[in-house]
């Protein structure tokens, strides 16, 4: 994942201050110096029982962790289109991700947004959907809405139309 240690750092002020009670779970492969770094950060901090690393998840296991997370944060950086913001609003989870790149795009008013840098921004956004259920259910509506946005069908049908034209 894409600028995981702000999601740490974020994560690790949260549980210090009383602020967050529930456990962080970070799905897909972590590898090399990446993964060693992730894991030394959780275990300096003292992070261990606070933190879940999956690594290699299925569908149907990603399917679960969509459907019964709080939310999702994806604090990446850079992306070229971003679908896990798509995937999360489909199965009715609030995002947190950055005003980075395509992201916003693809989100558009159906995410609260951060600056990829802050961890203090995310923290705040991330208290904030847990303890806001009215904001939660926003999110959600938002998102069903910026979801029939997209669809592979209307992607093919555009992909087909740029063809036509050259």
């Amino acid at each position: 994942m894409k600028n995981l240690i702000i999601l740490l750092r974020a994560f690790n002020d949260l549980i210090k201050s009383n602020r967050f009670y529930g456990k962080l779970i970070i799905s897909g492969q972590l590898k090399g110096d990446f993964k060693y770094n992730t894991i030394q950060f959780i275990e300096e901090k003292e992070l261990q029982n606070h933190i879940i690393l999956t690594g290699f998840v299925s569908e149907s296991d990603k399917n679960y962790l969509y459907t019964n997370s709080l939310m999702v944060v994806y604090p990446s950086l850079y992306e070229g289109f971003g679908l896990p913001v798509l995937e999360a609003m489909s199965f009715g989870t609030p995002v947190i991700t950055t005003n980075a790149a395509s992201i916003p795009e693809v989100g558009g008013d159906a995410c609260l947004y951060f600056n990829p840098k802050s961890s203090e921004e995310l923290a705040d956004k991330i208290f904030l959907i847990s303890t806001n259920s009215l904001l939660r259910r926003d999110l959600i509506q938002k998102g069903k809405l910026q979801l029939s946005k997209f669809s592979w069908a209307k992607t093919a049908k555009e992909t087909i139309d740029i063809y036509k034209i050259l």
